[in-house]
């Protein structure tokens, strides 16, 4: 707990005992492909919860002059 709590990146000690001198980039690897996931995850859910408020037509009213 001391090596953590001293530490900017709290995760690199504990990920250096599982992976040793390669757990910092094994760690940092995770890291970016879950971001990326989020992202992707995020990106087609705003798309899609405006298409099924536009179909169940609770979107903006067009105006008809």
């Amino acid at each position: 707990m001391n090596q953590i709590a001293g530490n900017d990146f709290s995760t690199w000690p504990p990920a250096e005992r599982v992976f040793a001198a390669y757990g910092d980039t094994v760690f940092r690897s995770i890291i970016v492909v879950a971001l990326f996931s989020s992202i992707n995850a995020l990106h087609l859910m705003g798309t899609r919860v405006i298409y099924a408020m536009s179909r169940d037509r609770l979107f903006f009213h067009q105006s008809r002059a």
